[in-house]
């Protein structure tokens, strides 16, 4: 994928999904390529890519925002896209850090469609989830 201009998470996250719906596989492995810095496999690429995350202008704008829609994505990918399984806890880990209104109520894609995890095709699963992630989350604060 050649480009002139910064990608965004958004860029990517469309790119994957179009590719993915069209069977475009290629450009889905670079898209979700382009992704790995921001949703590391394991501990020490988390830790070797912290400072491209705490960038002021990361080649790639992620915030910690677009989790919701990273973890939306990575599932429609399914358990047949190894890369994106892998890809799955660290965005599961990211949503965990944002706020309960933002998990539960959504976030806007940048195309202005709200990505909620309670909206998915798999509702009751997804909500379910997002739950889990608001007690996990009030477990660790309190262990804190």
């Amino acid at each position: 994928m050649k480009t002139t201009r910064t990608l965004t998470f958004s860029d990517l996250a469309s790119t994957a999904r179009l590719a993915h719906k069209y069977g475009m596989y290629a450009i889905l492995g670079e898209a979700l390529t382009r992704l790995g810095p921001f949703l590391p496999t394991s501990l020490d690429l988390w830790d070797a890519n912290d400072a491209l995350r705490r960038a002021p202008a990361p080649p790639y704008v992620f915030a910690t925002r677009h989790a919701v829609e990273a973890v939306i994505l990575l599932r429609a990918l399914g358990p047949g896209d190894a890369r994106a399984a892998t890809m799955l806890p660290t965005a599961l880990y990211l949503a965990a850090q944002l706020s309960p209104a933002k998990l539960l109520g959504g976030v806007q894609r940048a195309d202005g469609t709200l990505e909620r995890l309670a909206g998915a095709a798999n509702a009751g699963s997804e909500l379910d989830a997002a739950v889990r992630w608001v007690a996990l989350k009030s477990a660790l604060v309190a262990e804190s």
